[in-house]
């Protein structure tokens, strides 16, 4: 097999039933897909499964191979058929620790590697990798270690063109980012890209071919583009193709963020009491009807000043003495701006929110996991942060607690807009990043009830000629996601924490400025508090330079609302033309 006609004649033997022929064939098949399978799984055990499978495939369908010259392409795209299914069957990559496998791959060329990099940076690297999403992971080797084109990457995994620059440009952000994390210096991506393809191969001779070209990493100016302003760490990873930046980061606390009071007295938020996060006497009941990374519920009753309660349809606020219910636009947030919390959350976000914010959360949280998953956190003077957690199947007590009842003669008062009142609009995008006009238009519920039905949350932007689109579970990071069941201020911020990305919250006039910092950028998201929406956001530089502005235009009435055929709405055939893929 030294050359293509060599091996061209030995598949053609293959597929004729010459037994020599198929052995070397499968001999040779096998080498090639424990790599490859490898480096998308990173998992010894069903590494193994899905190449035995595959291979199994391969004698079958053999006959149906019309190229011979294609036959690698055509076997690997049966490997990752093979890969999509394991991953939808089985968890693996959530329940394997990612130091539980030592060695890296099929690899004999470990003891080469040793005098190339330090056990730590291996592990680092094989860490970095493990943790990267499946898809990201696919795109990479794909990319570097395959050597496909984006139209390649895209035929492969039934996606657009575009959507394959956006999924590779995703993937190596995730990386470096989780480099970064680990302390590896700028440059370090590129190089991270070769041990891995080195740690991985199947030989000594093989792992010293591995190169992977810087050209590789580029996606066009385009996909740069929306990647600023569509990316999942609260729109600011590393999202243009020119700047990576790789390194440790310093958090330190900007001088002069601390938050303003909310004044009560202000128009915009007369009548929409927010409640204390260090109120001494409230009782908080959180409720995940589909788990825990689902949207929540809540009711807080805090003594003096009555129940706040957000459910499936609205959001309330029931006085005192019984004898008010107000319904209102927006979800709760903490009187002194501060993140509002969940029982559900890690200990690493816990642990950011309080270093960005200079305090110390002193509270119980559940890792539970599960339908129906309900919490009670009572906070008084006596016991701080206390929980019960109990699961319900459907939550039967639900129907109980999320009710918004007062008395029988209670008046209620209904401070919803329009929009509000209907549970969901449409909104217009329009603007300028880095001298690129954007477009964009979508649709976004303000309560569950909406949000898992017809006007589930959808997204479309235009940048220069190319178009992005997601929705449902897909809908952007760094956008409002009222729905979920916190109010913006604390979605946008949240979102940013989980990406350790550095924030700073500002009362200003009517609205709330909260600005995300990063290495390469700030940006500043205008929030209007009454509609729990953002109204724009602005980007600059890391020398304070305006790289572009988008401006959020919500359609109050919603006079295009008569069918699904008005502009609000894509055809079928836009949506598949503009995915990026799951």
């Amino acid at each position: 097999m030294t050359t293509g006609g060599q091996f061209n004649n030995l598949v053609i033997q293959a597929r004729k039933g010459d037994q020599p022929s198929q052995e070397q064939l499968a001999k040779w098949a096998r080498e090639k897909l424990v790599v490859y399978v490898y480096r998308n799984i990173m998992v010894k055990d069903l590494t193994e499964d899905i190449v035995q499978e595959t291979l199994l495939e391969m004698h079958k369908v053999l006959g149906n191979l019309k190229k011979t010259e294609l036959f690698w392409p055509w076997l690997r795209k049966i490997a990752s058929c093979k890969i999509s299914a394991a991953l939808k069957k089985q968890n693996h990559l959530k329940t394997v620790s990612v130091d539980q496998e030592g060695d890296y791959g099929n690899i004999d060329s470990e003891q080469g590697l040793e005098k190339q990099v330090a056990g730590e940076v291996e592990k680092i690297v094989h860490t970095s990798m493990k943790l990267l999403k499946p898809r990201y992971r696919r795109a990479l080797v794909m990319r570097c270690y395959e050597n496909m084109e984006y139209r390649q990457i895209a035929d492969e995994l039934e996606i657009s063109d575009f959507g394959a620059r956006m999924l590779f440009m995703r993937a190596k952000n995730s990386l470096a980012k989780e480099l970064s994390r680990r302390g590896l210096k700028k440059g370090a991506l590129l190089t991270t890209l070769v041990l891995f393809g080195k740690m991985t191969a199947g030989s000594t001779t093989e792992a010293a071919s591995v190169s992977v070209a810087p050209a590789a990493l580029n996606v066009g100016a385009a996909a740069g583009v929306v990647g600023l302003v569509t990316s999942k760490a609260a729109l600011v990873t590393l999202a243009t193709a020119a700047v990576i930046a790789v390194g440790p980061k310093a958090y330190e606390r900007i001088v002069g963020t601390e938050p303003a009071p909310l004044s009560y007295t202000s128009s915009v938020f007369a009548g929409i009491a927010a409640p204390s996060s260090d109120a001494t006497d409230q009782k908080v009941i959180y409720y995940y009807p589909v788990g825990p990374t689902g949207p929540v519920w809540l009711r807080l009753s805090e003594e003096g000043r009555g129940v706040f309660l957000q459910n499936r349809l609205s959001n309330y606020y029931i006085s005192n003495n019984g004898q008010t219910v107000t319904q209102r636009n927006c979800r709760m947030w903490n009187r002194d701006l501060s993140v509002w919390r969940l029982p559900t959350d890690t200990p690493e976000l816990t642990a950011f929110l309080d270093d960005v914010e200079g305090k110390v959360s002193l509270r119980n949280y559940t890792m539970a996991d599960s339908k129906g998953l309900w919490v009670s956190d009572t906070r008084n003077q006596t016991a701080t942060g206390s929980q019960t957690t109990e699961n319900y199947q459907y939550a039967v007590m639900a129907m109980e607690y999320f009710q918004p009842t007062a008395s029988v003669n209670a008046q209620t008062v209904d401070n919803r807009d329009p929009m509000h009142k209907r549970g969901w609009t449409c909104f217009t995008i329009s603007g300028k990043v880095n001298g690129q006009p954007v477009t964009g238009q979508g649709r976004i519920p303000f309560v569950t009830q909406t949000a898992y039905g017809k006007y589930s949350p959808w997204i479309s932007l235009k940048v220069g000629n190319k178009e992005y689109y997601a929705e449902n579970q897909e809908y952007p990071q760094g956008f409002a996601r009222p729905w979920q069941g916190l109010h913006t201020i604390d979605t946008i911020r949240r979102d940013a924490a989980k990406e350790k990305e550095h924030f700073s919250t500002k009362l200003k006039g009517n609205n709330v400025e909260v600005k995300i910092t990063t290495p390469q950028r700030t940006l500043r998201y205008t929030i209007n508090m009454e509609q729990d929406l953002i109204e724009k956001i602005n980007y600059f530089d890391n020398t304070g330079h305006v790289e572009g502005e988008i401006v959020f235009n919500y359609d109050v009435n919603l006079k295009n609302n008569s069918d699904d055929h008005q502009p609000w709405y894509l055809t079928d055939d836009q949506i598949d033309w503009m995915s990026i893929g799951r």
